[in-house]
């Protein structure tokens, strides 16, 4: 639900022009299609996952306590943190529902 919502929101955050931020909406996921594998082979399964989720939430967090109107280009930094992390974890229940399962089961 969280990924959903920060994609259907991505083009209210950060600066004025509506398609700019649509695009990094877009580019901030792309790492973590790359990053995932190597983290899951550096920090194992439960940890990377664990990771993820933390970033999420210090970076949801972080969104509610800066004013988005004030201070615009801190709040897309935050805003495509938090996507990247959101991002990551989604991508990583793929992996980690692919092998919590044995062969036979699936």
């Amino acid at each position: 639900m969280i990924y959903s919502a920060l994609s259907l929101s991505s083009t209210g955050v950060g600066s004025h022009n509506m398609h700019l931020s649509y695009i990094f909406s877009g580019l901030v996921e792309i790492p973590s299609y790359f990053l995932i594998p190597a983290a899951i082979d550096w920090l194992g399964r439960k940890p990377s996952v664990m990771v993820c989720h933390l970033i999420l939430a210090f970076s949801l967090l972080s969104m509610y306590l800066f004013d988005h109107e004030a201070d615009p280009e801190i709040f897309l930094i935050i805003w495509l943190i938090a996507k990247f992390a959101v991002a990551s974890a989604f991508m990583l229940c793929f992996v980690y529902g692919a092998e919590l399962f044995p062969t036979n089961c699936r």
